[in-house]
C-alpha cells in the first residue's frame, strides 16, 4: 500500500486556492476519502462568532466537540443543504468564505477547550483508486465583507 500526494497553493490578492492530488502508488486498489484539516481563527470562541453553510447558521461554542456532516459520513450527523461556508467573527473584522470546487460529502467540525481555535474539515467525495489512478480535489478560501 502506498500513495503519492501533491498539495498546491495558489495565492491571490483576496483568496487562496488549494489543490490536492493523491495517486495510488501501490499494487492493489484502495478506497480513499479525502478530508482537509483547517483551524481558522474565525472558529475561536469570540463573542458573536458563528458560521453558515448555505442558509443554516451554527454558533461557535468553545467548550464542546461538535460533529456536523451529511448523513452517512462519520457517524452522528445533521443534514446540511450545502453551499459556501461563511465564517463570521466580529473580533476578526472580516468574513472568511470556504468555497469547495469539487463535491463535498460533509463536514467534520470540532472545538475543544484545550485548543486556541476549532477545526473545520470538509470531507470530499472519495472513490476506490486502482494502481496508478489519481484523484484530485480543489477548494477556494476567500475574504468577504
Amino acid at each position: 500500500m502506498g500513495f503519492d500526494l501533491q498539495l498546491v497553493w495558489e495565492f491571490y490578492e483576496k483568496s487562496i486556492k488549494e489543490s490536492f492530488t493523491v495517486r495510488n502508488a501501490g499494487v492493489r486498489s484502495e478506497e480513499t476519502v479525502l478530508r482537509f484539516h483547517h483551524m481558522p481563527m474565525h472558529l475561536a470562541n469570540h463573542t458573536g462568532a458563528h458560521f453558515r453553510i448555505g442558509s443554516q447558521k451554527f454558533d461557535i461554542i468553545g467548550k464542546d466537540r461538535t460533529l456536523v456532516c451529511t448523513p452517512g459520513v462519520l457517524g452522528k450527523s445533521a443534514h446540511i443543504k450545502g453551499g459556501d461556508t461563511v465564517f463570521v467573527s466580529p473580533a476578526m473584522g472580516f468574513d472568511l468564505i470556504h468555497h469547495p470546487l469539487d463535491t463535498v460529502q460533509g463536514y467534520y467540525l470540532w472545538n475543544h477547550p484545550g485548543t486556541v481555535t476549532g477545526s473545520f474539515e470538509p470531507i470530499f467525495k472519495g472513490r476506490k483508486l486502482t494502481p496508478g489512478e489519481t484523484l484530485s480535489i480543489r477548494q477556494l478560501w476567500k475574504i468577504g465583507k
